[in-house]
């Protein structure tokens, strides 16, 4: 047996209210239960179609305070190839900082795994986002998956 920890709640006017502390899942006439808690979601992973230089991609926003464990990139084209950097800051207008400056993908089978980073461990309360600085062949898609803890 699994242990799924629940959050248990409450219904009042149209608002969900926390009903209890205990891990217990009891359910009564306007009890909700919502499961799982969430803990990090890592990883997060989106794909770019057609990405073009300049595209400037939003991923998340760091509550806490982040390691990135692993990047994984893979394309999809036509002898594709992309270079792109990720970077994270507090203030999304501007420059930001390198968690890496450059990273090359032109592989279309298993990805390319980056484990080296100009800066690896992520403030909280920080933006981290995608930019596109060359795109050669003809890229149909640019998936990337961002591992942290």
């Amino acid at each position: 047996m699994v242990h799924i920890p629940v959050i248990k709640v409450r219904l009042e006017d149209s608002r969900i209210v926390p009903a209890s502390r205990d891990k217990s899942v009891t359910l009564k006439d306007q009890d909700a239960v919502v499961a799982p808690v969430p803990g990090p979601a890592s990883p997060k992973s989106f794909a770019i179609s057609s990405p073009v230089v300049g595209d400037n991609l939003s991923i998340f926003f760091t509550k806490n305070q982040i390691t990135v464990n692993t990047v994984n990139a893979v394309v999809r084209g036509s002898s594709p190839s992309v270079n792109f950097s990720l970077k994270y800051g507090p203030d999304r207008s501007q420059t930001g900082y390198a968690m890496a400056a450059s990273i090359d993908c032109s592989n279309t089978t298993s990805g390319n795994v980056i484990s080296t980073f100009n800066q690896n461990i992520i403030p909280k309360n920080n933006f981290i986002w995608l930019v596109i600085n060359s795109v050669t062949g003809t890229v149909n898609e640019l998936a990337v998956s961002i591992d942290f803890s």
